[in-house]
This record gives C-alpha cells, sequence and structure tokens, in this order.
C-alpha cells in the first residue's frame, strides 16, 4: 500500500472536512476512513513503530485502489508541536495542506463545538480566561479528555509559530496555505490550486455548503470576540509579515 503522502494538518474548525470531502470525490486521491486518522496524536505513538504506522494507516483504507494520493486529515496534527517532526520521519516527501481562519472566529466556533459536545460549562468569555489554567493542569495532551484537545481555543490561533514548525521539517513547496474564506467564495479556484500543488488533473466539483457551526452569536460573545482581535493583533502582524497571511 502506497504511503500517505497527504496531510491535511489545520487548522480545526477552518474547513478541513469541507476540503476533504471535495477532495474524497477525486479518483486519484484516496482518503481515510472517517477522514481523520488521529495516528500520530495517540497517546501510544512513542511506542510505534514505522511498521506499525504503516499497519495502523492499512486498517484505514481498506477502499485504497490504487490512488496516487492517500490522504489523512487530522486538524489536530498542526497544534502539537511534536507531531511534525513524526510526519517527517514518516513521509519527508509527504504534502501538507494547511486551512487557516481568522482565530477569533475559530476560538469561537471551537467553543460552540465543545458546548454541543457537553464538555464546556462555562461562557465564552470565562473560557477563555480559564485557557490558560486549564492548560498549565493538563499533565496529559494526548489523552483523549486532555485539555488541550478540548480548550485550548486562543492556543490554536497562534498560527504563525505552528507554521514556523512546520517549516522546520518540510520545505515550503511542500505546504499549500489556504484560507477557508477560500474554499467557501471560490470554490473551484481553490480546489484547482490543491489539485495543481497535488499534481493532478482538475476535476468539476460542484459547491456544497457543507460548513457547520450555525449558531447565533451574543452581545457578550461579540465583545468577547473584540477584546480577542485585539489581543491577536500580534499574531496578524507576523502572519501578514512571514507567511503573507491576512485576515
Amino acid at each position: 500500500m502506497l504511503k500517505i503522502n497527504l496531510f491535511i494538518v489545520g487548522a480545526q474548525k477552518c474547513g478541513t472536512s469541507a476540503l476533504a470531502e471535495f477532495l474524497s470525490t477525486h479518483p486519484d486521491i484516496c482518503l481515510v476512513k472517517d477522514k481523520e486518522a488521529h495516528i500520530f496524536d495517540r497517546d501510544d505513538i512513542g511506542k510505534l513503530t514505522l511498521n506499525d504506522i504503516d499497519k495502523a494507516y492499512g486498517e484505514l483504507l481498506p477502499h485504497y485502489n490504487k490512488e496516487s494520493v492517500c490522504c489523512d486529515a487530522t486538524p489536530l496534527y498542526m497544534f502539537y508541536p511534536d507531531i511534525p517532526s513524526q510526519l517527517a520521519d514518516y513521509n519527508s516527501s509527504a504534502k501538507l495542506i494547511v486551512l487557516l481562519r481568522d482565530p477569533a472566529e475559530r476560538a469561537l466556533s471551537q467553543y460552540y463545538m465543545e458546548k454541543r459536545r457537553g464538555s464546556e460549562p462555562l461562557s465564552f468569555g470565562s473560557a477563555l480566561l480559564a485557557e490558560k489554567r486549564r492548560l498549565n493542569e493538563d499533565m496529559d495532551a494526548l489523552d483523549l479528555d486532555s485539555a488541550w484537545r478540548r480548550y485550548s481555543y486562543r492556543s490554536r490561533g497562534y498560527y504563525s509559530h505552528q507554521l514556523n514548525n512546520l517549516y522546520r521539517y518540510f520545505p515550503r513547496e511542500q505546504v499549500l496555505v489556504l484560507k477557508n474564506a477560500e474554499l467557501l467564495n471560490e470554490h473551484q479556484h481553490t480546489l484547482d490550486k490543491v489539485t495543481s500543488f497535488l499534481e493532478l488533473e482538475s476535476i468539476k466539483c460542484t459547491a456544497k455548503n457543507i460548513f457547520s457551526g450555525d449558531y447565533k452569536v451574543s452581545v457578550s460573545q461579540r465583545l468577547a470576540l473584540s477584546f480577542l482581535r485585539l489581543y491577536y493583533f500580534p499574531e496578524y502582524i507576523r502572519l501578514r509579515l512571514h507567511h503573507g497571511v491576512v485576515f
């Protein structure tokens, strides 16, 4: 079986599911079962050999039919700092796609996801204030119930640091950075960029509204978003200067 050679590594709540859904319709792309393999964020990843990883992926690709691209779309991979080096050890020639969204909007979207799951009892503003304490108290970031998975609302928005970490292990020509607004508003053009990046033929794909997360933003949440955007101001500057990303 072909090694995974395409990772959609982040960021969470930025349209990775939508992109994976679209790419799964391409005849030359095989997406792992359920889209997210969660191999490299397993709590026993340090004990797995490359053969173990190949076997784990094989179990998620029973439908593989000699497609030239095998894709794992697990958005947590960019956030955890140790994972990019592990991806490079696994397949240094793999290509990576990063989807980004305004970090303040992304944080609110993650918050509502956790509210729907029943794991977030706090208000949005309180959750932002509690984040540092929650993460500092968590001793096992890879645990399935880890605060790093559930409550990292602000932390996941430091895209510049995460991109810098990716580029330590993968050359920039192997990384495609997109904004979720491009996928939403320039659907076909963005997919053409992706297929060109993957050196595949472009296919026509009917635009579908498969972005989830409809919710009504309260007055207090709008105020929290305004403060959060001010908080992220240095990050906006870093993204613009070092990565050409503007929100």
